[in-house]
């Protein structure tokens, strides 16, 4: 077996130009999976981590008829005398749970002349930071945001790019105009505390954070809050630990609904894109496999008389065709190699250092606002040259045998 990849070696080193070619069909293959796989798989996790940190946190307790409708941020179906179901959840630390509430409801901002949507979130200052990043990502810092809110003085943080398009820097008035429970207007004039940027549009484009207090006095609605959420150890522990822990003061109306509940259309849609991106991969080792299969073609031609040669001094036709299944193999590993070392420094950057896209409108609709980090999973290496390899064999599959059904004798002969 040993003699039959020395030959494949030396064949391969015969004709480097198609050997060049035929390593590069192999190697820009391989480089699309690996670049592809690190940036959807980048977007999917960046974007994860942000609902994750300012949306969904890793559970949520709903009224199960809030939840169907949460996507309005409805005044209604909201959960009471939450302050014992934050305690409970709290309590304990095996496992370790934080947890917080907040009232979500529409609105609008004003600024002198301008009015724009918004979206208002009322926080309890003193756990929020704990469980989502809006607090930490203020920008004179957590404490400092922690405090404003904490004075009930109607201070508010509002969203970056929500700040830039009403012209309103710390320090500027607003005045926030929005339905109450009851349907009735009622509006409020606070004092931007600060500026947060949260790396999730929707918060950072449309955002409000005002204390818990101040939202349901504008809000109208007495004690009653949204929802309550729990940030669990890890996003993988099970959330049957709060469960149990909040079970007797939990409303017989009210769930808990852990973070791939709350996304399930966003995963699935990470599923719908990877598999199109699998189908972009096929189609471009497809081209991979023709290329590799053309140049094969073209050795065997070639090679026609060598081929008849080894025949007729004994070489079997399974051995003919071993021999061009070693160059295959052999061309596979080595194009993987060479796209992996291509790739190797991009794909670091991508995941250590990220892409910049604040400022554009490439992933408008994902929460990734600022900067898209690359993911890695350790399997994208030897399965970079597995797939190379198994492509290279396939594509050499055809050309192997052609040579092995050649007719010795007329080959010979020069026919």
């Amino acid at each position: 077996m040993m003699g039959i990849f020395t030959l494949a070696s030396r064949n391969i080193r015969r004709n480097k130009r198609r050997t060049a070619l035929t390593f590069a069909a192999i190697t820009v293959g391989i480089t699309a999976f690996m670049l592809s796989s690190t940036i959807i798989s980048g977007i999917d996790e960046t974007s994860l981590r942000n609902y994750l940190r300012s949306e969904t946190a890793h559970a949520k307790i709903m009224d199960t008829n809030y939840f169907a409708e949460r996507t309005d941020k409805p005044l209604t179906n909201l959960i009471y005398r939450y302050e014992s179901i934050v305690s409970r959840a709290s309590a304990g630390d095996s496992p370790r749970i934080r947890a917080c509430a907040r009232l979500k409801f529409a609105a609008s901002v004003i600024r002198e002349s301008d009015e724009l949507f918004c979206s208002v979130t009322g926080i309890d200052p003193a756990r929020d930071g704990s469980v989502f990043n809006i607090l930490p990502t203020a920008e004179h810092g957590a404490l400092n945001a922690q405090n404003a809110l904490a004075s009930n003085a109607n201070r508010c943080l509002i969203g970056k790019k929500l700040a830039a398009a009403l012209s309103v820097v710390p320090g500027d008035e607003i005045t926030v105009n929005a339905r109450t429970r009851y349907s009735a207007n009622n509006a409020d004039t606070f004092t931007v505390a600060d500026v947060f940027f949260s790396d999730n549009p929707e918060y950072d484009s449309f955002g409000i954070v005002i204390s818990l207090p101040d939202a349901m006095r504008l809000a109208d609605t007495e004690n009653g809050v949204s929802e309550i959420a729990a940030a669990l150890p890890s996003r993988d522990d099970s959330i049957r630990a709060l469960l149990e822990r909040i079970r007797p003061v939990l409303p017989s109306s009210a769930e808990v609904y852990g973070w791939r509940t709350q996304l399930a259309d966003v995963l699935l849609f990470f599923t719908i894109r990877k598999v199109m991106q699998r189908v972009i991969l096929v189609l471009l080792l497809l081209v991979a496999v023709a290329g590799v299969t053309n140049t094969m073609l073209m050795a065997v031609f070639e090679r026609t008389k060598e081929i008849g040669t080894l025949a007729a001094m004994g070489m079997k036709q399974i051995d003919i065709v071993r021999l061009f299944i070693a160059e295959g193999m052999l061309i596979g590993i080595v194009g993987s190699t060479i796209a992996i070392v291509i790739t190797f420094i991009p794909v670091m950057l991508m995941s250590v250092v990220g892409i910049p896209v604040f400022g554009t409108d490439v992933l408008a609709n994902v929460p990734v606002s600022s900067r898209l980090y690359g993911h890695i999973e350790w399997w994208y290496y030897p399965g970079a040259i597995v797939i190379g390899t198994a492509v290279s064999v396939a594509a050499t599959l055809y050309p192997s045998m052609k040579a092995a059904s050649l007719n010795i004798a007329a080959v010979l002969r020069g026919k």
